[in-house]
């Protein structure tokens, strides 16, 4: 009777890896100075074709253990989770590395025998399967074989970058006249896409610092990005030395000075006839001595210094308080409240819209005449208010109505079926 006794044997492939391991530490333990320059360049080649092929290799196992489901026999919730437990991968891009093993294995697989022949790299095999998962789901296999084929001659010639380019046209080579078409509708969906998603978000960044993420449809911002060049330009080398701004630098003081072109242009968009400006308000003696501090329309404060610096040259309206916070009266006998008024009244009442629980900006506000300018009210500040376009019609189409406070602020009466005993809400 034969008895076997001992480990049991090692299949083939274990064994021929384990060899292959062994080998690989072998020749790093080995000295290479002895090489000649042919020689060297000769062993980069090869190590580049044994890398190919050992990522061959891996991807294979990994697909062998996702189709023999080992993940959910150690009971993770998938092969990837598995992987990444196991081997402490990065998430990403074990994910990816499972579906690149189980493409190699199905729909691309004379990719998978580039690579195993050492003819391409991993990064290119992933940027062939990324190719053609962006072909239109609804062509041919043949098409998508071609396509394939094309990308994996151009994969012997060029650098992954380079064929990630190559990649995204792949299917105007394949089928010119249709992708000429599906680009059209696909860039018009884009279009229409991008248009709901337009967007201007303003947030803090730092002491004295804010920051503007923009959104914008590809057209127009390259409509934004034309109107800075030739303001982001380096200046010319003059007695200060050449411009040593980065580019970032350059756009955003473009910016800044395509606002101040903006502002000063005689075409300049208003709100209620007043072009934008900038309202600053300070007390006569931080006007006069730059020491202390004043306030932009926006609540946000800024240096005195700073304040008498932009009140210099820049498009903005100091408003000077007496030692009481009042502002000068700025009445006049016009139908239209001026363009001081109307930041008069803002700035008496807070850069809102005065309407109770309202929080509408000044700029985007009416003049309303307290009492009708029909009826005998004057324009002036007393007989004033700046109400958005919601409550100013509100006013006027409703019984909702506003009258001077005792204290010489508006104050609002609402309707009885509010209040039956219409009570005034002042603000």
């Amino acid at each position: 009777m034969e008895i076997t006794t001992g480990a049991p044997p090692t299949h083939p492939v274990l064994g021929l890896m384990g060899a292959v391991d062994s080998m690989l530490a072998d020749i790093l333990e080995s000295p290479i100075w002895s090489c000649t320059d042919a020689e060297r360049a000769e062993a980069v080649e090869l190590a580049h074709k044994i890398v190919g092929r050992s990522e061959a290799l891996r991807l294979r196992t990994i697909h062998d253990v996702d189709t023999h489901e080992l993940a959910s026999q150690a009971g993770a919730t998938s092969t990837a989770a598995w992987l990444r437990h196991k081997l402490h991968l990065h998430p990403g891009a074990i994910g990816a590395d499972v579906k690149l093993a189980k493409a190699l294995e199905t729909n691309l697989q004379a990719t998978g025998q580039a690579l195993a022949a050492g003819r391409i790299s991993l990064q290119h095999a992933k940027i062939i399967r990324e190719s053609i998962n962006l072909l239109p789901k609804d062509i041919s296999d043949d098409q998508k074989r071609e396509g394939e084929a094309r990308l994996l001659q151009l994969a012997t010639r060029h650098d992954p970058k380079e064929l990630r380019q190559l990649g995204i046209h792949l299917y105007e080579t394949i089928d010119p006249e249709d992708a000429e078409r599906r680009l059209g509708e696909q860039l018009e969906r884009e279009r229409k896409r991008a248009e709901q998603k337009r967007s201007i978000t303003f947030s803090h960044s730092g002491p004295g610092l804010q920051s503007a993420r923009v959104q914008l449809p590809t057209d127009e911002m390259a409509r934004l990005k034309a109107l800075l060049d030739p303001l982001a330009r380096p200046r010319k080398t003059d007695a200060n030395g050449p411009d040593t701004r980065t580019a970032s630098r350059r756009l955003g003081d473009a910016f800044v000075e395509l606002l101040d072109l903006t502002l000063a242009a005689g075409e300049a968009p208003t709100r209620g006839g007043t072009k934008p400006q900038i309202i600053i308000t300070m007390t006569l003696a931080q006007l006069v001595t730059g020491i202390g501090y004043a306030t932009l329309d926006s609540g946000e404060q800024i240096s005195a210094e700073t304040a008498r610096l932009l009140a210099c040259d820049a498009d903005v309206i100091p408003a000077v308080l007496n030692g009481k916070g009042q502002v000068l009266d700025l009445g006049r006998t016009t139908r239209f409240f001026t363009t001081a008024q109307r930041h008069a009244l803002g700035i008496r009442d807070g850069m809102e819209c005065n309407f109770p629980s309202c929080d509408r900006p000044a700029k985007w506000c009416d003049a309303h005449h307290i009492t009708h300018w029909a009826d005998g009210g004057r324009t002036d500040l007393n007989n004033g208010v700046l109400l958005c376009g919601a409550h100013h019609n509100l006013i006027h189409n409703s019984d909702w109505q506003v009258r001077t406070g005792p204290n010489g602020r508006p104050e609002y009466i609402p309707p009885p079926w509010i209040d039956i005993n219409q009570r005034p809400i002042r603000t």
